[in-house]
């Protein structure tokens, strides 16, 4: 019916127009007609209407039609439509105005539009004078605001000083009634004088009794009286006015600043930009240093040092410092770093100021950028409103910075030395006042804002928007293919890096270090170059989760100063459909951690797409057009709260990609994403490309927190120390004097890692002043050229044998940064320290004990030890012995003392005797040092990924002076408790070897005689840590007790008191805990006592009638139990007995406060074993572990069912993996002898320690020598010829199989076995003699010549009158003389036997091989012919 509806028209036109069935467009009502409307005509009216009523009768007909057909059988039902028609009501508009008889005409377009024109200028008119209206309405309220602020601000003033008043009326009413007091009592005091006077007159002081003199009592009253005169200076001395903040010391005079640089501004970057000062020809006669003296990772700052020459007077010196104080302000040096701040500062220089005058400066310099500050603020916030431009420069303010004063224009801000306006509202800082109505006038804020301001700077870090503070710069680079290394010089100004395009590398997750970045990064598996974050170290933390997809990576981090934060770098595709790009998008977005929603965000994108920033009235506010790629990432990122960073003014369409085609255009497909932090805007340094050969630009920002930046110090610095200076001759009274030398003459060593040289550093100036690409590829060939020869001397003083060198290469390849961050994950810093201390606690504190009564107890068992015979005084020699024992490398405890520094006050001819004394007083006296209860606690990763408290190592750092002393004393104890065991394979006199050589022994046995074996590994709970103190003190007595050494065992037991331990856990939160349990890690005494209480307790164990009656699995074994510290392996054969005595076992050690680990307790049995595997002892289950399992003995797997040489071949893998893992070291440049010395200590040392208590086969023998023959081969370059076969190349440096297995090692002294084993005709003879021919030439001459008398020995080379044992025969042979011998033996006939014949066809002797390995001979029986 809705179809049949006709347009509705006026009533005016109701007369003259048809009712239609179509529909008619319907202007807007505030429509104007134009010129081409038309007016009516009544002929084409009558003509449409007959039209249109023809249209309606032929529709109507169809209609009907239609109906008929669908129901025929249905009753006639009235056409609605008909009956519409023919309604009165619905008559046509004709018919009405014919029966009105046409009254009114119809309206005209003219007419219509004048009357819609004046429609128009009546609204114009009204809105004309509404609008004047509205401004002057706007106006009058801006006023009232204004004048509103302005009460507002004089209402707090006198509020303010209303209750200034009442606080001033009560605290005079307070003193008045403490004044009425004070009089009152000095009344009663000045009776009781004038009674004690006259007293005094009457009965004189009696006069001392010279007979009998009272010394002690002298003593006394004379040390009251000095101190009582001491009190009096003190008083008057604090009386005094303190002037030492107006004085420099000798070295500050000789000090200038240096300055101009941003606030925690990188060390490097600070040397970098400083050095033109070193490098300029005028200045250079005028400095007396070569570099800036910079205190601290990061500065603003330095300082250059100047000394009196030779034959100069101070005046002079000053004078040289004023030039070089005038020539660096007329340089006007600009700062490269600053101009990314947004300042372009100069660099200054000036003389070191007092304390008090560097309050004064810094009293300014704070007002000044707090009002800068809420200027800042205050123009934002006015969005193009009023604002005062000028005073967001600098320039604006007057600063006279020795009185303190700072002025912006007519109004006075704040000074140090004038006296305070009365009429104006002030806040008192450290440094002076601060006028909070000047300032607020000043930066256009209210006073409640300055104030806050002031109040946050000097009392609080709450964040505040005047209260920001710069912690970095962030960046995002297309490297295009680089390395990061390159980073390092090129981006070192920036904290926080987003890269894409990384060079080639492995596949997955890598992080590592460089000189100024730690990087995460990664490469998708269908990727040619990665992506990845860079963080600088010394703001960099942890990790605590990371997510990866196939084009960039999530990464949330612990970054110091800004906390967690989540950080993500993304190369979106190029050249792709916009599904493809989308669907990359879509993925990377949705790996963003939900978990971390709340947590800020930094990340940086190569969209390969162009944003158009939105830029309105010269600000801009977004992203206003852009792709649907685009569009679809930044859908992702609102989604989760991100938003882009927008560009600075000049940048909106800066180009960030510069094709490497220079007919093509560039553009802008870099950008910036944040959430939840303060970035600036970003500026586009499209210079910077050329220092790497990029073709992207950096894109740069700041990033500001509320607060300063918590900086990144040593809480408990336990690094080892040396001493710089030389000792001063002072008398040494107790340990105190010894803590402050090491304070003033001892300081850690400074890292000796790589740093760029005066060339390297010249040639980055260089290039940065002409920015060109050849100047910095340069730069990048002579940095990479030093860097590797740095590389190779260090390997080469490696060689030479620089340990301390080879331990700094592997801590750099050891080193995990922030490996703690797993355990953060679900946790926060604050959790797992509590955790931790749980754990502790748990761990290292008797619950049933307090502390105070364990000292208490172990006083009281300290008392009943009686005096037995005189106490042997120590000697200086022993002090030495120890000494050299200690290495000065160790970490030291709270009291900074060193081993090097006891070296050397031990060495010096008046201190040595004094610390000798010192030692002695503190062990018969038993005074021990306070500093001593207290040590650092170290936290150590037990496995390579910890999650948990367990699986952390505890470690006690203590004092090196203490562990000294420890150490003479254990010199005389330990002997005495050292007693014979046969089960204890630790302590003196024993080795790992005796353990493992039993367990072999053992196996090989029951495998012999097919008898069934069971082992069993237990392992002590705690260990050191549990044990219970007054079980140790309990031994110490009783196996002490009538040996003499009652002075020893006294110290001993104090040794025993509780401790204080204080340290960082994982995340930064300190922990404390006192200790009254255990015997202390890290002293000298815990292993060894240890050992002994187990031995002792054990020993007793398996003698006692119990033990035997359990029964033995073997008749003729009389050991069934081995112990190594804290590792018990029992040997049985049924599984019975073997539960019966492990809980024997435990029972024994829960004497001594221990207990078995019963998760670490495991069984393994041989091949012949057919009993029960699984059995239960209470609520214990034991289980026999499956066949092939292994079992760890000190390290090495013992399955019992394997193959004898199990071990062996575990030893030559560990062989292996150290050639390999030295192969750095190993094929550097050096001399063949100390390859060969570093390899005996590097690669032999795996399996030195165990090899003769394992089993060898031939093939095991064979393998070793293969990989020694490999080794030497590729250490010694021993490459192959280029006109030589692999074959006759490895004829030539390798020995062949079959041979080698006759041939015993060629290591440490057994090489003067060869000659006995080895024929001359043999080839073998032949490559070893190369071998050492070689090595001869950097081995000495003597070396050489022993080595020709090697070659010619019963050759025909030497004559039968020569005696080859005589030396000098042929000491005194030339070089020549030497070449010439060598040559005569290579050409005897007898040496040229061919190769390969000789290697199949000659015959050693029948003898035996022996050799030594591990203190046992091995023998392997060499057949008289060749198989």
């Amino acid at each position: 019916m809705a179809d049949d509806l006709e347009t509705q028209l006026p009533d005016d036109l109701r007369g003259n127009v048809m009712e239609v069935d179509r529909e008619v467009p319907i202007g807007s009502p505030t429509e104007v007609a134009d010129e081409s409307d038309v007016e009516l005509d009544p002929e084409k009216l009558s003509e449409v209407k007959q039209e249109q009523k023809v249209k309606i009768e032929k529709r109507k007909r169809e209609r009907k039609k239609a109906r008929d057909e669908h129901a025929a059988a249905a009753q006639t039902v009235p056409d609605s439509e008909d009956e519409d028609l023919e309604s009165p009501s619905k008559s046509a508009n004709g018919d009405r105005s014919a029966n009105r008889g046409g009254e009114d005409a119809p309206l005209t377009s003219s007419e219509i539009r004048s009357l819609l024109l004046g429609h128009v200028q009546e609204m114009q008119s009204a809105w004309t004078s509404f609008h004047g209206r509205l401004e002057r309405v706007e106006g009058e309220q801006g006023r009232i605001t204004g004048r509103m602020d302005e009460v507002q601000s004089r209402t707090l003033v006198i509020e303010k000083d209303m209750a200034r008043q009442r606080q001033i009326a009560q605290d005079n009413a307070t003193n008045l009634d403490t004044l009425a007091a004070e009089v009152k009592n000095m009344k009663v005091r000045l009776d009781e004088i004038g009674t004690a006077k006259a007293s005094a007159a009457v009965s004189p002081r009696p006069a001392p009794n010279d007979a009998n003199p009272d010394s002690w009592g002298e003593f006394l009253r004379n040390r009251d009286q000095a101190r009582h005169a001491d009190e009096g200076k003190t008083l008057v001395a604090d009386k005094a006015p303190d002037n030492r903040g107006d004085q420099l010391t000798e070295d500050e005079k000789k000090t200038l600043v240096v300055g101009g640089w941003m606030q925690d501004t990188k060390r490097a970057v600070i040397e970098e930009e400083s050095a033109f000062i070193f490098d300029n020809p005028d200045l250079q006669p005028l400095l007396d240093s070569t570099k800036l003296n910079i205190y601290g990772p990061r500065r603003s700052v330095g300082m250059l040092k100047f000394v009196c020459r030779e034959g100069e007077i101070e005046k002079q010196m000053k004078e040289r410092m004023w030039g070089v104080v005038r020539a660096i302000a007329q340089m006007k040096q600009v700062l490269p770093s600053t101009k990314a701040g947004g300042e372009d500062k100069m660099m200054w220089a000036s003389f070191v100021k007092t304390k008090h005058a560097r309050l004064r400066s810094s009293h300014v310099s704070m007002i000044r950028r707090v009002t800068i500050a809420l200027a800042k603020d205050a123009h934002a916030a006015s969005a193009g409103g009023i604002s005062n431009g000028l005073n967001l420069q600098t320039t604006a303010y007057d600063c006279d910075w020795n009185l303190g004063t700072i002025w912006c224009g007519c109004l006075k801000l704040g000074s140090s030395t004038h006296r305070a306006p009365k009429d104006e509202e002030i806040v008192v800082m450290t440094g002076g006042w601060v006028s909070i109505s000047a300032v607020a006038r000043t930066a256009l804020c209210s006073t409640d804002e300055a104030k806050r301001a002031f109040e946050l700077e000097s009392h609080t870090r709450t964040p505040s928007s005047c209260a920001r503070c710069r912690w970095g710069k962030i960046g995002q680079w297309n490297i295009a293919g680089q390395k990061v290394d390159l980073l390092d010089v090129a981006a070192k100004d920036h904290d926080l890096l987003f890269v894409q395009e990384i060079s080639r590398d492995r596949v997955g997750w890598d992080q590592y270090d460089r000189d100024e970045f730690h990087w995460i990064v990664h490469q998708g598996d269908s990727q040619w170059r990665g992506v990845g974050i860079g963080i600088a170290k010394d703001k960099f933390d942890s990790v605590i989760h990371k997510k990866a997809t196939q084009r960039g990576v999530w990464v949330v981090a612990r970054v110091v100063g800004l906390g967690r934060l989540i950080l993500g770098s993304l190369h979106a595709h190029t050249g792709v459909t916009n599904g493809v790009y989308q669907a990359a998008v879509h993925e990377f977005m949705a790996t963003c951690p939900k978990k971390y929603r709340h947590l800020p965000l930094l990340c940086g994108v190569d969209a390969n797409e162009v944003p158009k920033w939105r830029v309105e009235e010269s600000r801009c506010h977004g992203i206003a057009e852009s792709s649907s790629n685009l569009s679809a990432l930044l859908h992702d990122c609102l989604q989760q709260g991100i938003e882009p960073v927008v560009p600075e003014a000049g940048f909106y369409h800066a180009w960030t990609h510069f094709p490497r085609d220079e007919t093509r255009n560039g553009r802008q497909i870099d950008m910036l994403l944040r959430r939840q932090v303060h970035v600036t805007l970003f500026v586009v340094d499209a210079d910077r490309r050329h220092c790497i050969g990029s073709d992207h630009a950096l894109l740069s920002s700041d990033l500001w927190i509320a607060g300063r930046p918590a900086g990144n110090r040593w809480r408990n610095d336990s690094r080892a120390r040396w001493v710089t200076t030389s000792l001063p001759g002072l008398t040494l009274v107790d340990e105190v004097d010894i803590t402050e030398l090491a304070q003033t003459c001892s300081k850690p060593r400074f890292s000796q890692a790589y740093r760029d040289d005066d060339e390297v550093r010249e040639a980055i100036a260089a290039a940065r002043g002409s920015n060109l690409t050849r100047d910095w590829k340069k730069v990048h060939r002579l940095r990479q050229r030093k860097r590797k020869a740095w590389c190779k001397q260090r390997l080469s003083s490696i060689l030479a044998g620089d340990w301390e060198q080879y331990r700094l290469l592997q801590a750099e390849k050891k080193r995990s940064r922030g490996w703690w961050g797993n355990m953060l994950e679900e946790r926060s810093a604050a959790q797992l320290a509590t955790e931790i201390h749980d754990h502790l606690v748990a761990k290292m504190q008797d619950q049933k004990r307090s502390a105070e009564q364990w000292d208490e107890e172990l006083n009281n068992i300290i008392a009943g030890c009686t005096a037995e015979g005189d106490f042997t005084l120590f000697e200086l020699h022993e002090v030495w012995e120890e000494l050299h024992q200690m290495r000065c490398r160790s970490a030291v405890g709270p009291d900074k003392i060193g081993v090097h520094l006891l070296r050397c006050i031990a060495q010096h001819d008046d201190l040595g005797p004094q610390l000798i004394e010192l030692i002695i007083h503190i062990i018969s006296n038993l005074e021990l040092p306070a500093s001593w209860s207290h040590s650092f606690l170290a936290l150590l990763a037990k496995v390579p990924n910890p999650l948990k408290p367990s699986d952390l190592r505890p470690i006690c750092v203590s004092s090196a002076f203490n562990k000294l002393v420890s150490r003479l004393v254990c010199r005389r104890i330990l002997p005495a408790l050292r007693v014979g065991s046969k089960i204890s394979c630790c302590g003196k006199g024993r080795q790992a070897a005796d353990l493992v050589g039993g367990v072999t022994r053992i196996r090989d046995v029951a495998h012999e005689w097919k008898l069934p074996l069971l082992l069993c590994k237990l392992d002590v709970a705690g260990a050191f840590d549990r044990v219970k103190r007054d079980r140790v003190a309990a031994y110490l007595v009783e196996n002490l007790k009538g040996r003499h050494l009652n002075v020893e065992l006294k110290y001993m037991l104090a040794q025993l008191r509780s401790h204080t331990m204080h340290g960082n856990a994982p995340g930064g939160v300190e922990v404390e805990l006192v200790s009254n349990i255990g015997i202390k890690q890290g002293a000298p005494e815990s292993a060894e006592i240890f050992g002994l209480l187990i031995d002792a307790l054990l020993s007793r164990l398996v003698h006692c009638r119990q033990w035997g009656e359990i029964g033995t699995g073997f008749d003729d074994l009389d050991i069934d139990l081995l112990f190594y510290q804290d590792d018990i392996f029992i040997v049985e054969s049924n599984l019975g007995r073997l539960c019966r005595k492990i809980s024997a076992v435990n029972n024994c050690l829960a004497s001594a406060g221990l207990c078995l680990a019963k998760d670490k307790t495991k069984i393994v049995a041989n091949e012949h074993y057919t009993g029960a595997r699984r059995a239960k002892m209470g609520e214990d289950v034991f289980v026999v572990a499956g066949r092939g399992d292994p079992l760890k003995v000190l390290g090495l797997n013992f399955s019992l069912s394997r193959q004898p040489s199990e071990q062996a071949q575990e030893v030559i893998s560990r062989t292996r993996e150290a050639v390999a893992a030295h192969s750095d070291i190993l094929n550097a440049s050096g001399a063949w002898f100390h390859k060969v010395k570093v390899m005996r200590s590097l690669v032999e040392s795996q399996f030195a320690w165990i090899a003769g208590a394992l089993f060898w086969s031939r093939d095991d023998l064979h393998a070793l020598n293969v990989l020694q023959a490999h080794a030497l081969r590729s250490a010694f370059h021993l490459h192959r010829k280029a006109d030589e076969t692999w074959v006759d190349w490895n004829t030539r440096t390798v020995v062949s199989g079959h041979s080698t297995a006759r041939l015993p090692m060629p290591l440490r002294d057994h090489v003067v076995l060869w000659p006995e084993v080895t024929p001359r005709s043999s080839a073998v003879y032949f490559l070893l003699l190369d071998f050492l021919w070689a090595m001869a030439w950097s081995g000495g001459r003597r070396l050489q010549h022993l080595l020709l008398l090697l070659a010619l020995h019963g050759s025909d080379g030497m004559n039968g009158d020569e005696d080859p044992g005589n030396y000098k025969y042929w000491r005194g042979w030339s070089d020549a003389e030497i070449a010439e011998k060598k040559a005569e033996a290579w050409e005897d006939p007898t040496w040229t036997t061919d190769t390969r014949d000789g290697m199949t066809t000659c015959a050693l002797h029948p003898r035996t091989a022996r050799w030594s390995m591990g203190g046992t001979l091995l023998e392997i029986p060499q057949p008289s012919s060749p198989p």
